[in-house]
């Protein structure tokens, strides 16, 4: 039930975030409601799909960020760490 409760909320989350961005980067387009429309039946149509087919799917993109994510963020991290020992 807690789980439920939680994909929902992120679900209603990521529907209403998007519609409100895009109104605001599309203003003469669509309207909120139209999009928020629009972001739920596409999640429902990518749902579908099931979670099997999705990772198939994405699997080739992960694969090639995975490796470039994983140092830019730890460079990130060690720049950090050594702009806070040089303040100091």
């Amino acid at each position: 039930c807690i789980v439920t409760f939680a994909c929902l909320k992120t679900a209603i989350g990521l529907v209403t975030s998007c519609a409100t961005a895009f109104v605001e980067m599309f203003p003469r387009t669509l309207s909120y409601r139209a999009y928020a429309i629009v972001f739920c039946l596409f999640s429902f149509g990518i749902a579908n799909f099931g979670l099997s087919r999705i990772i198939e799917l994405s699997l080739p993109a992960l694969m090639f960020l995975y490796p470039l994510t994983i140092p830019d963020v730890q460079f990130d991290a060690a720049m950090k760490i050594l702009q806070d020992a040089l303040s100091d």
